[in-house]
C-alpha cells in the first residue's frame, strides 16, 4: 500500500506532463485571435456583395443558371446579392476534371475568388484586386454532377461566411 502512494504523484506528474506538451504542440493550430493574416482581416464586415462566373472548364450548366445557383447559396450563407457598385465582387469559378481510366468519375475544384478596391501605396493608385481565395476540390460521379456542384457551391460560401464571421470578432492590432 505504501508504494502505491508514493508512485501516485509520480504517476500524475507524467499525465500532467502529457497534458501540456499536447496543449503546446495543438496551440499553433490553434486559431490566434490577434493574428489573422491581412486575406482573412480585409473580409471582416463584409454583408452584401455583387456576383460574377468567369473561367469554367468542363461546362455543366450554363452562366445564367450557375449565377443563381451561386445567389441562391449566398442568401443561405447570410449574404446579400446585388448588382451595386463598389461592395466586393465575388468570382465563382469551378473545374471538372474526367480521367478516361477511370469511367464515370469527375474531379470537381470549386474556387471563389473576393475581389475587393485597394489602394497600393508602391504605384500610387487605388485598384481592384483579388484579395483572397476559398479553394476547395471534390470527387463524385457525371451522373450526380450538377448535385455535387449546388452542394460544393453551398459549402464554399458557408466557408467565406465562417471566415467574414472569424475577421468580423477580431479586432486588428
Amino acid at each position: 500500500m505504501k508504494n502505491r502512494h508514493k508512485t501516485f504523484p509520480f504517476q500524475f506528474s507524467i499525465v500532467l506532463s502529457l497534458i501540456v506538451v499536447a496543449a503546446i504542440t495543438a496551440a499553433p493550430i490553434l486559431p490566434q485571435g490577434q493574428n489573422l493574416p491581412d486575406e482573412v482581416h480585409c473580409l471582416a464586415g463584409i454583408q452584401t456583395v455583387s456576383v460574377d462566373v468567369d473561367q469554367v472548364v468542363g461546362r455543366v450548366m450554363d452562366e445564367k443558371s450557375l449565377k443563381v445557383q451561386f445567389r441562391k447559396a449566398l442568401k443561405a450563407s447570410g449574404f446579400l446579392a446585388t448588382q451595386e457598385a463598389g461592395t466586393p465582387h465575388l468570382v465563382l469559378q469551378y473545374i471538372v476534371a474526367t480521367n478516361q481510366d477511370v469511367p464515370g468519375a469527375v474531379s470537381l475544384t470549386t474556387i471563389i475568388s473576393v475581389h475587393q478596391r485597394v489602394d497600393l501605396h508602391r504605384m500610387g493608385k487605388t485598384m481592384t484586386l483579388p484579395v483572397a481565395s476559398i479553394i476547395q476540390a471534390a470527387l463524385g460521379t457525371e451522373e450526380h454532377l450538377q448535385e455535387l456542384l449546388a452542394h460544393e457551391i453551398q459549402r464554399a460560401t458557408d466557408r467565406l461566411a465562417r471566415y467574414v464571421a472569424w475577421a468580423s470578432r477580431t479586432k486588428r492590432s
